[in-house]
């Protein structure tokens, strides 16, 4: 699994990459972060499916 972050800045009238980063992960490591920091859960955002534990 990848986590892809990147952030981009609009600048007269264009937008521009700003800085991009690609980290892997691992599922089991994921998962003790969730449950060690709950702001790692995944999205709740309406139209986003939470996977069930």
């Amino acid at each position: 699994m990848n986590v892809q972050a990147t952030v981009v800045v609009g600048q007269r009238g264009e937008w521009l990459i700003a800085a991009f980063q690609n980290t892997k992960t691992h599922p089991l490591m994921a998962a003790i972060g969730i449950k060690i920091d709950s702001r790692q859960a995944p999205s709740t955002l309406p139209g986003r499916e939470v996977p069930a534990n």
